[in-house]
Protein backbone atom coordinates (compact mmCIF):
# COMPACT_ATOMS: atom_id res chain seq x y z
CA UNK A 1 0.00 0.00 0.00
CA UNK A 2 1.12 3.45 -0.91
CA UNK A 3 2.05 5.78 1.76
CA UNK A 4 3.37 9.33 2.68
CA UNK A 5 7.19 8.77 3.46
CA UNK A 6 8.02 10.64 6.51
CA UNK A 7 9.63 13.33 4.97
CA UNK A 8 6.46 14.31 3.15
CA UNK A 9 4.35 13.80 6.32
CA UNK A 10 6.58 16.81 8.04
CA UNK A 11 6.02 18.76 4.42
CA UNK A 12 2.66 17.85 3.78
CA UNK A 13 3.24 17.32 0.06
CA UNK A 14 1.23 14.89 -1.77
CA UNK A 15 2.40 14.09 -4.84
CA UNK A 16 4.62 11.15 -3.26
CA UNK A 17 1.56 9.06 -2.53
CA UNK A 18 -0.74 10.26 -5.88
CA UNK A 19 1.87 9.34 -8.11
CA UNK A 20 2.62 5.97 -6.08
CA UNK A 21 -0.99 4.94 -6.91
CA UNK A 22 -0.84 5.65 -10.62
CA UNK A 23 1.98 3.83 -10.62
CA UNK A 24 0.70 0.97 -8.94
CA UNK A 25 -2.85 0.96 -10.73
CA UNK A 26 -0.89 1.62 -14.02
CA UNK A 27 -4.36 2.09 -16.15
CA UNK A 28 -4.90 2.64 -19.76
CA UNK A 29 -4.19 6.70 -21.24
CA UNK A 30 -3.30 8.06 -17.95
CA UNK A 31 -0.55 10.88 -17.82
CA UNK A 32 2.66 11.69 -15.11
CA UNK A 33 0.82 13.59 -12.52
CA UNK A 34 1.53 17.10 -12.75
CA UNK A 35 1.81 19.63 -10.14
CA UNK A 36 2.46 23.58 -11.52
CA UNK A 37 0.44 26.05 -9.59
CA UNK A 38 1.38 24.96 -6.50
CA UNK A 39 -1.84 24.02 -5.19
CA UNK A 40 -3.28 21.01 -7.26
CA UNK A 41 -2.04 17.62 -8.54
CA UNK A 42 -3.42 17.35 -12.03
CA UNK A 43 -4.35 14.02 -13.27
CA UNK A 44 -5.26 13.54 -17.13
CA UNK A 45 -5.97 10.67 -18.92
CA UNK A 46 -5.66 10.98 -22.80
CA UNK A 47 -9.04 9.33 -23.81
CA UNK A 48 -10.88 11.80 -21.29
CA UNK A 49 -14.16 13.55 -23.17
CA UNK A 50 -14.23 15.98 -20.89
CA UNK A 51 -17.52 18.37 -21.57
CA UNK A 52 -16.97 22.10 -21.43
CA UNK A 53 -19.45 22.23 -18.43
CA UNK A 54 -21.39 19.74 -16.24
CA UNK A 55 -21.94 17.99 -13.23
CA UNK A 56 -17.81 17.91 -11.58
CA UNK A 57 -17.61 15.85 -7.82
CA UNK A 58 -15.80 17.07 -5.17
CA UNK A 59 -14.79 14.51 -2.44
CA UNK A 60 -13.89 16.38 0.73
CA UNK A 61 -11.49 15.61 3.28
CA UNK A 62 -9.36 17.42 6.67
CA UNK A 63 -5.80 17.15 7.27
CA UNK A 64 -5.86 13.95 9.33
CA UNK A 65 -7.76 11.98 6.69
CA UNK A 66 -6.62 13.03 3.26
CA UNK A 67 -4.13 9.84 2.75
CA UNK A 68 -6.68 7.24 3.29
CA UNK A 69 -9.17 9.28 1.22
CA UNK A 70 -6.90 9.42 -1.52
CA UNK A 71 -5.83 5.62 -1.14
CA UNK A 72 -9.57 4.46 -1.18
CA UNK A 73 -10.63 7.23 -3.92
CA UNK A 74 -8.11 7.02 -6.84
CA UNK A 75 -8.13 3.28 -7.47
CA UNK A 76 -11.83 3.87 -8.06
CA UNK A 77 -11.52 7.01 -10.23
CA UNK A 78 -7.94 5.41 -11.77
CA UNK A 79 -10.98 2.22 -12.73
CA UNK A 80 -12.11 5.06 -15.06
CA UNK A 81 -11.22 7.88 -17.52
CA UNK A 82 -12.66 10.81 -16.00
CA UNK A 83 -9.32 13.21 -15.49
CA UNK A 84 -9.67 14.48 -11.78
CA UNK A 85 -7.18 16.88 -9.23
CA UNK A 86 -5.99 16.55 -5.93
CA UNK A 87 -4.80 19.29 -3.51
CA UNK A 88 -1.26 19.29 -3.45
CA UNK A 89 -0.32 19.33 0.31
CA UNK A 90 -1.52 18.98 3.43
CA UNK A 91 -1.05 22.83 4.13
CA UNK A 92 -3.07 23.55 1.47
CA UNK A 93 -5.96 21.50 2.26
CA UNK A 94 -5.99 23.09 5.65
CA UNK A 95 -5.92 26.39 4.33
CA UNK A 96 -8.80 25.86 2.05
CA UNK A 97 -10.87 24.02 4.79
CA UNK A 98 -9.44 27.62 7.01
CA UNK A 99 -10.93 29.61 4.42
CA UNK A 100 -8.26 31.46 2.89
CA UNK A 101 -9.24 30.96 -0.51
CA UNK A 102 -13.37 31.34 0.36
CA UNK A 103 -15.68 29.57 1.76
CA UNK A 104 -16.44 27.89 -1.78
CA UNK A 105 -13.31 26.16 -1.55
CA UNK A 106 -13.55 24.30 1.99
CA UNK A 107 -13.23 20.32 1.36
CA UNK A 108 -12.17 20.36 -1.85
CA UNK A 109 -9.84 17.38 -1.78
CA UNK A 110 -10.68 15.98 -5.33
CA UNK A 111 -12.36 17.71 -8.01
CA UNK A 112 -13.30 14.86 -10.54
CA UNK A 113 -14.41 16.07 -14.03
CA UNK A 114 -16.74 12.99 -15.54
CA UNK A 115 -16.88 12.78 -19.55
CA UNK A 116 -21.07 12.50 -19.23
CA UNK A 117 -23.70 12.20 -16.77
CA UNK A 118 -23.52 8.45 -16.85
CA UNK A 119 -19.64 8.63 -15.95
CA UNK A 120 -20.48 10.66 -12.88
CA UNK A 121 -23.50 9.14 -11.79
CA UNK A 122 -21.59 5.93 -11.85
CA UNK A 123 -18.55 7.43 -10.30
CA UNK A 124 -20.27 8.91 -7.10
CA UNK A 125 -21.76 5.74 -6.20
CA UNK A 126 -18.89 4.05 -5.72
CA UNK A 127 -16.76 6.92 -4.24
CA UNK A 128 -19.65 7.04 -1.63
CA UNK A 129 -19.04 3.52 -0.93
CA UNK A 130 -15.62 3.72 -0.75
CA UNK A 131 -15.17 6.79 1.65
CA UNK A 132 -18.05 5.88 3.84
CA UNK A 133 -17.56 6.53 7.35
CA UNK A 134 -14.13 9.14 6.82
CA UNK A 135 -13.77 12.35 7.96
CA UNK A 136 -14.15 15.71 6.19
CA UNK A 137 -16.11 19.24 6.41
CA UNK A 138 -18.86 19.76 4.05
CA UNK A 139 -18.27 21.79 0.93
CA UNK A 140 -20.57 25.02 0.79
CA UNK A 141 -20.92 25.24 -2.54
CA UNK A 142 -21.71 22.06 -3.41
CA UNK A 143 -24.98 19.50 -2.66
CA UNK A 144 -23.79 16.51 -0.96
CA UNK A 145 -24.54 13.17 -1.59
CA UNK A 146 -26.31 11.81 1.76
CA UNK A 147 -26.43 12.98 4.67
CA UNK A 148 -22.48 12.91 6.27
CA UNK A 149 -21.05 12.03 2.66
CA UNK A 150 -17.60 13.49 1.49
CA UNK A 151 -18.66 13.15 -1.95
CA UNK A 152 -20.52 16.54 -3.24
CA UNK A 153 -21.72 17.30 -6.52
CA UNK A 154 -22.48 20.86 -8.35
CA UNK A 155 -22.66 22.24 -11.79
CA UNK A 156 -20.15 24.17 -13.03
CA UNK A 157 -17.45 25.05 -15.86
CA UNK A 158 -14.52 22.52 -16.63
CA UNK A 159 -12.56 25.01 -18.93
CA UNK A 160 -11.49 28.20 -18.54
CA UNK A 161 -14.32 30.21 -20.33
CA UNK A 162 -14.39 33.80 -18.87
CA UNK A 163 -16.59 36.29 -18.57
CA UNK A 164 -17.04 40.21 -17.59
CA UNK A 165 -19.25 41.56 -15.49
CA UNK A 166 -20.70 45.12 -16.28
CA UNK A 167 -18.52 46.56 -13.11
CA UNK A 168 -15.48 45.57 -14.66
CA UNK A 169 -14.83 41.86 -12.75
CA UNK A 170 -14.06 38.80 -14.41
CA UNK A 171 -15.87 35.82 -13.82
CA UNK A 172 -15.79 32.25 -14.38
CA UNK A 173 -18.71 31.61 -17.09
CA UNK A 174 -21.52 29.14 -18.22
CA UNK A 175 -23.31 28.80 -21.28
CA UNK A 176 -26.70 29.08 -20.91
CA UNK A 177 -29.18 26.97 -23.34
CA UNK A 178 -29.41 29.87 -25.50
CA UNK A 179 -25.60 29.90 -25.97
CA UNK A 180 -25.15 33.28 -23.97
CA UNK A 181 -22.62 33.20 -21.18
CA UNK A 182 -23.30 33.79 -17.44
CA UNK A 183 -21.44 33.89 -14.22
CA UNK A 184 -20.48 30.20 -12.98
CA UNK A 185 -21.52 31.24 -9.23
CA UNK A 186 -19.84 29.07 -6.79
CA UNK A 187 -21.74 30.25 -3.75
CA UNK A 188 -23.80 28.49 -0.68
CA UNK A 189 -26.97 27.11 -1.85
CA UNK A 190 -26.16 27.47 -5.59
CA UNK A 191 -25.30 24.05 -6.40
CA UNK A 192 -26.64 24.55 -10.28
CA UNK A 193 -28.04 26.92 -12.37
CA UNK A 194 -32.25 27.40 -12.41
CA UNK A 195 -31.94 25.49 -15.92
CA UNK A 196 -30.27 22.55 -15.04
CA UNK A 197 -32.03 19.50 -13.77
CA UNK A 198 -30.38 17.37 -11.28
CA UNK A 199 -29.74 13.95 -12.28
CA UNK A 200 -28.65 12.84 -9.36
CA UNK A 201 -31.92 13.10 -7.42
CA UNK A 202 -33.64 11.99 -10.53
CA UNK A 203 -31.94 8.58 -10.21
CA UNK A 204 -31.81 7.89 -7.35
CA UNK A 205 -28.38 7.96 -6.41
CA UNK A 206 -28.56 11.23 -4.21
CA UNK A 207 -31.19 11.41 -1.14
CA UNK A 208 -34.09 13.70 -2.26
CA UNK A 209 -33.77 17.34 -0.47
CA UNK A 210 -35.83 17.86 2.86
CA UNK A 211 -37.76 20.51 3.73
CA UNK A 212 -36.36 23.19 5.24
CA UNK A 213 -37.27 23.98 8.58
CA UNK A 214 -39.34 27.01 9.25
CA UNK A 215 -38.07 27.42 12.66
CA UNK A 216 -34.33 26.49 14.18
CA UNK A 217 -34.94 24.46 16.98
CA UNK A 218 -38.20 25.35 16.80
CA UNK A 219 -37.96 28.42 18.16
CA UNK A 220 -35.59 31.18 15.84
CA UNK A 221 -36.79 32.22 12.15
CA UNK A 222 -33.73 33.31 9.93
CA UNK A 223 -34.57 36.89 8.40
CA UNK A 224 -31.43 37.20 6.85
CA UNK A 225 -27.66 36.47 6.69
CA UNK A 226 -25.46 38.64 7.61
CA UNK A 227 -21.87 37.33 7.68
CA UNK A 228 -20.79 33.62 6.14
CA UNK A 229 -17.66 32.17 6.63
CA UNK A 230 -15.45 29.08 7.41
CA UNK A 231 -16.01 28.90 10.96
CA UNK A 232 -20.05 29.76 10.85
CA UNK A 233 -22.81 31.89 9.88
CA UNK A 234 -24.12 34.95 11.19
CA UNK A 235 -27.32 35.72 10.71
CA UNK A 236 -30.55 37.71 11.91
Amino acid sequence: MASIPEAEQTTGALYELVAALCSSAQPAGWLTPSSEDGWWIRVCNAHARSPAQGWKLHISAGPGSVAVVLRRALPVLLAEDASFKVIASIERLRALNDGEAGLSQVGKCITVYPNDDAQALRLARVLHAATRGLAGPAIPSDRPLAAGSLVHYRYGSFDARLVQMPGGAIEWALAQPDGTLRPDVRAVGCYRPEWAVDPFIAAGVADAPEPPEALIGGRYLVIETLAQSARGTVAR
